[in-house]
């Protein structure tokens, strides 16, 4: 019986369980790299819709100018901003009018994308994950902050991105130097 050469039953058991275990730890690391590099590019894109929310506020001011207007015209809403109000924006409208946020998180309104990969309010659009809000803040008559957060779903986890930007009525203050 010494002579005979061939695996027992015990050492292809180990075997199978040796190969079992490495190819379940090759999915295991491609499986985490791959949701990693969905949860980067949810941030990019969320840091992006946060900044596309600060150059819509930042190029009404611009039109503003442009036009002769007061600089806040169409940016600020009915009431005191110096303890923040609350907009949603859409720049693909092609007005500067700001709509209020009347809900938010929860019940508010997606930034959805369309199939060429723009996003928007539209109802015609494809859903989406990411909600923006943007809170602007009267700080004096030439200030203006904004801060622009915005919110999206991943898995069963919440996140955020918020950029603060501070504008500043420079046609007015270049008339006083």
């Amino acid at each position: 019986m010494n002579n005979k050469k061939g695996f027992t039953l015990i050492e292809s058991i180990v075997a199978i369980s040796i190969l079992v275990t490495g190819i379940l730890a090759v999915y295991y690391v491609f499986a985490s790299l791959s949701n990693q590099a969905k949860a980067s590019s949810n941030k990019l894109s969320a840091i992006y819709l946060a900044q596309e929310g600060i150059e819509v506020i930042r190029n009404i001011r611009d039109s503003n100018w442009i036009n002769g207007q007061d600089w806040l015209f169409g940016i600020l809403g009915i009431g005191d901003c110096s303890s923040g109000c609350n907009y949603e924006v859409d720049y693909r409208t092609g007005t500067s009018e700001l709509y209020p946020i009347t809900y938010f998180i929860d019940e508010g309104r997606f930034l959805n994308k369309d199939v060429f990969g723009l996003y928007s309010y539209g109802s015609e659009y494809l859903d989406n994950v990411y909600k923006r809000k943007i809170t602007l803040y009267l700080q004096d008559e030439d200030t203006l902050k904004i801060s622009c957060t915005v919110y999206w779903f991943y898995g069963n986890e919440s996140y955020s991105v918020q950029i603060d930007e501070v504008l500043y009525n420079w046609y007015q203050l270049n008339d006083q130097i």
